[in-house]
């Protein structure tokens, strides 16, 4: 699936309001932005909407909705939202996960481990540990491994937050500029405390 950034702005007699998105799933992004809709039109009847959207930070498209009421304008947005979320290989992969989730089995260095208790940070923690010891690896990485190996999403943003903090604790080292980050774990290390 495609890393995409959106922003969506709304300007009515109130001013401009700001909604962005960075590396969510569609169906969050689509309520969010049902909601943000609602707000806009509680206060007015019609308003102006811009929303650019990043596809893997190389496409990048934007659209204008002049003076729309409520319904043209959540129509036209939503729209444009499956166009750039390109819905149809979203419902694909929404079937394998269901398939993956039946089918699901841990790796064996999880076995001794409870995932149901476990926390995000500890979860990344303990891949990182298991399947990278003394290896760099990007963030990008880390995120498509724990969704395969835990079966769950993370965003990038709460990642980003738990490898700086590897990094700002001395349990991993980093290297790279800030959009091409890589971490790696120095040498085997107990589980630090959280």
């Amino acid at each position: 699936m495609s890393y995409i950034y959106l922003e969506v702005n709304a300007s009515d007699r109130n001013g401009i309001s700001r909604l962005k998105f960075e590396g969510q799933y569609y169906e969050e992004v689509k309520e969010r932005i049902k909601k943000f809709v609602d707000y806009i039109f509680k206060s007015d009847e019609h308003a102006e909407f811009k929303i650019e959207a990043k596809i893997d930070e190389v496409v990048t498209l934007d659209r204008n909705f002049r003076r729309c009421d409520y319904t043209t304008a959540l129509s036209n947005i939503l729209e444009f939202l499956k166009y750039i979320y390109d819905v149809d290989e979203v419902e694909e992969e929404r079937k394998f996960e269901s398939y993956y989730e039946k089918s699901h089995t841990y790796p064996d260095w999880l076995q001794g481990y409870d995932p149901a208790n476990l926390t995000q940070r500890e979860k990344v923690f303990l891949l990182i540990k298991h399947n990278h010891p003394e290896e760099w690896i990007r963030s990008q990485d880390i995120r498509i491994e724990y969704e395969t190996i835990y079966g769950e999403s993370i965003k990038l943003s709460s990642l980003s937050t738990y490898l700086a903090r590897f990094y700002s604790s001395g349990i991993v080292n980093r290297r790279g500029t800030r959009a091409q980050r890589e971490y790696m774990l120095p040498q085997k290390v107990s589980s630090p405390s959280f």
